[in-house]
């Protein structure tokens, strides 16, 4: 008798988790649904209004700023849809164990760098200022471009929650671990959901003036684990966050 019991209470709980699952899946679905389609609406709506001012209106009164103003929406837009596809795809390989990493020796003091001048032009446009501190050379054996999503996620998720405040960033070699501090003076994330801030779908806040998948630092954490490290994270509600992620070096 007691091995049915046992039995049953274990069926119950994979039937419970299987449920947790599917209502995760069916609830991304719809939002994944829902930020796919809303970048293609706004680009589809700029390129209708610019083919329209493009044939309808002589060349002598053509806005050229206008027309300017429309590209650089359609920009947007194309790179908000990519990152969202890119999120899905990776997540996919992620859930049926076929993320492979390509390794190969580089500096990450200088990878860091290399990432963070990619953002200056979006630090300028949305108002913020970034500080830089890096060891001199921090060698190790890692896949580069996996350890450059990590760097962009993360800088990605400053920017979003960083309240246009100051956002810091910092790499040290420590105990003979890479280490990658990011720190932003933003909103925070609220102490109940910081263990879960890493799951897939998980969000810090739940605002509609935040846009996103809730994949990124899921994404990031299962990256820096399979290079054998860790993701920490140190936040207060109203105080900001700070990232930290771990790499072994090589010795």
């Amino acid at each position: 008798m007691h091995c049915s019991n046992s039995i049953y209470n274990t069926i119950q709980e994979d039937l419970t988790s299987a449920q947790s699952e599917i209502k995760l899946r069916d609830e991304f679905l719809s939002m994944a649904s829902h930020e796919l389609k809303t970048p293609l609406t706004s680009m589809l709506l700029q390129i209708q209004s610019a083919l329209h001012n493009i044939k309808n209106v002589s060349l002598a009164n053509f806005s050229v700023a206008n027309l300017l103003k429309m590209l650089e929406s359609v920009e947007t837009q194309t790179e908000r849809l990519s990152k969202m596809i890119n999120d899905l795809l990776n997540v996919s390989l992620i859930t049926t164990g076929k993320l492979e990493l390509e390794k190969e020796n580089f500096d990450l003091s200088k990878t860091v760098r290399e990432v963070v001048n990619r953002f200056v032009e979006k630090l300028e446009k949305e108002g913020y200022t970034l500080s830089l501190e890096a060891d001199k050379e921090i060698l190790g054996n890692w896949d580069k471009l996996r350890i450059e999503q990590v760097i962009t996620n993360l800088l990605t998720n400053a920017i979003k929650y960083g309240d246009k405040k100051p956002i810091e960033v910092r790499v040290i070699n420590f105990n003979k671990s890479g280490k990658i501090h990011v720190k932003d003076q933003g909103i925070g994330i609220p102490a109940e959901l910081q263990k879960k801030i890493f799951e897939k779908f998980e969000r810090a806040v739940t605002s509609s003036q935040f846009q996103g998948s809730g994949l990124g630092l899921y994404i990031t954490n299962q990256i820096v684990k399979a290079h054998n490290g860790k993701v920490h994270l140190k936040s207060r509600e109203g105080k900001g966050s700070t990232f930290i992620v771990e790499l072994p070096v090589a010795s």
